[in-house]
């Protein structure tokens, strides 16, 4: 009886041993690919690690893309006065470049070369990729494609001070340089932007965060002089027009309109009539959207921002301003991040056929108003209410999906030229939207945006920093000084 025991234990703890082997080396086959490997970013708002924007770009990158990291200090400047910028930012890479792997689902491998690796090793490297000096990450794809990233746009470095202060790392760009990369090497064929010029529109020069927006969303800028111009382009971009069109291109808009070919359109609060009513009309018979007159303006007490200043014209947008069953703006209807809008002309929906679906993207507060004669306050004139900031249209049903006639209409030019930063995750999905790029869109990360509090915070900090961190201590003293004299 106890031998037959034993030799039941004994069976049961044989084949126990074997499935725990079994499971084990079921696990390390798991854990060895990339694509099943699971990561929890626990760090304060998760900037320890790649954000969903530059993961998801990755992901769409073609089967056998490599990115080799060369991180050889090669500016004497960062080494000066015992600076450990490069011990930072190499450290730094080499953690993102490991998230990059595990996160592109296997389709990127890393390779990274550096002072410790053989001679034979980086030599073969440097030649495999071309480097130029100064480049520090390199991204290829099997199909030719190559996107080199140098160490000043990965980190913005400080120069070191005669006094003897050593150089410091001030902002990393590592996700979004890494992530612009990305889509641009998973476009095969990057769509053209035509973006209009000759009729007051901006400069080149202040247009060039839009430019670099572009280039980093895998679309290609072309400057045109009008709708008219023989260059080839896919998106006809309009921002901030001050004179009429030549009649050419008057008829090539409306052309170009009319075949559903897509349009960005950004008209602020000081284009002139004439251009606002030629734009109106082309726009509103069929897409059903119009500008309205006016700057958008919204007063917020708790931020002390009151009537009759023009802080009033600068909007902050929550999650919930943005349509929510929108593809280029569900991601921010669904994120807690804010979006600046400044100086903006209304947007209606009005007209339109029935073939047109029309969608407010971004929309005001219920107590902002469409301010009519810049006093910056509410006036008989003037109704309270929710106010349209950006809008588009598209056609129900297209034969071709190229032709459904797509368009967005933004009553900001501002907010394209100076204070893009403060709404490039607003602004970027719409031009992916326009030219139907299918790589999913999300936010840039957070670090790579510029620190903007807002009224309320900054009050809030000048309270702690002046008025209760000092008044704390005093306050501590009198009343031991009180006590001590009982």
């Amino acid at each position: 009886m106890i031998a037959k025991r034993r030799l039941r234990l004994g069976l049961l703890s044989l084949a126990a041993a074997a499935g725990g082997v079994v499971l084990i080396m079921i696990l390390l086959q798991a854990f060895s690919r990339p694509a099943l490997r699971w990561r929890v970013d626990l760090s304060s708002g998760g900037t320890a690690a790649l954000s969903d924007r530059t993961a998801e770009a990755l992901a769409a990158l073609p089967e056998g893309s490599e990115a080799v990291a060369f991180l050889f200090q090669e500016e004497r400047r960062l080494e000066e006065n015992g600076s450990a910028v490069y011990a930072t930012a190499f450290g730094r890479l080499r953690t993102l470049l490991e998230d990059a792997r595990i996160r592109s689902r296997g389709r990127l491998g890393v390779t990274v070369v550096g002072v410790r690796s053989s001679p034979v090793e980086q030599q073969a490297q440097l030649q495999r990729s071309r480097r130029q000096p100064l480049e520090t990450l390199i991204l290829t794809t099997p199909g030719g494609g190559r996107r080199a990233l140098r160490f000043h746009e990965l980190f913005v470095t400080s120069d070191p001070t005669p006094e003897g202060m050593p150089a410091r790392i001030l902002q990393e760009r590592v996700d979004t340089a890494l992530g612009d990369a990305a889509l641009r090497l998973a476009n095969q064929t990057a769509p053209r932007a035509g973006i209009v010029g000759g009729y007051g529109q901006p400069a080149e020069s202040e247009l060039m965060g839009l430019l670099q927006l572009l280039h980093g969303e895998g679309i290609d800028p072309v400057s045109i002089r009008g709708p008219a111009s023989d260059k080839d382009f896919d998106l006809l971009v309009v921002v901030g027009q001050q004179r009429q069109f030549l009649e050419t291109d008057a008829q090539a808009a409306r052309a170009w309109v009319n075949a559903g070919r897509p349009l960005f359109l950004v008209l602020g609060p000081r284009a002139p009539q004439a251009v606002v009513d030629f734009w109106n009309g082309i726009l509103e018979p069929d897409h059903g959207l119009r500008f309205g007159a006016g700057v958008v303006c919204d007063a917020r007490p708790q931020a002390k921002v009151y009537e009759g200043t023009n802080l009033v014209a600068s909007l902050e947008l929550t999650a919930a301003q943005f349509a929510t069953q929108h593809p280029a703006t569900a991601h921010l209807a669904e994120s807690t991040r804010l979006q600046g809008v400044i100086f903006c002309r209304p947007i209606e929906l009005a007209g339109g056929g029935v073939d047109f679906a029309r969608t407010a993207l971004a929309s005001s507060g219920a107590r902002a108003w469409a301010d009519l004669d810049q006093d910056f306050a509410v006036g008989p004139q003037e109704r309270r209410g929710r106010q349209i900031l950006a809008a588009s249209a598209e056609r129900w049903e297209a034969a071709d999906p190229a032709l459904s006639g797509r368009v967005v209409a933004y009553g900001s030019p501002e907010g394209l030229i100076r204070y893009l930063p403060l709404a490039r995750d607003f602004i970027a999905p719409l031009f992916r939207w326009l030219l139907r790029i299918e790589t999913p869109m999300g936010l840039v990360a957070v670090e790579s945006l510029p620190f903007r509090p807002a009224r309320a915070e900054q009050i809030r900090m000048t309270n702690i920093a002046v008025i209760a961190m000092p008044g704390l201590p005093l306050m501590i003293a009198l009343l031991v000084f009180l006590r001590r004299r009982r």
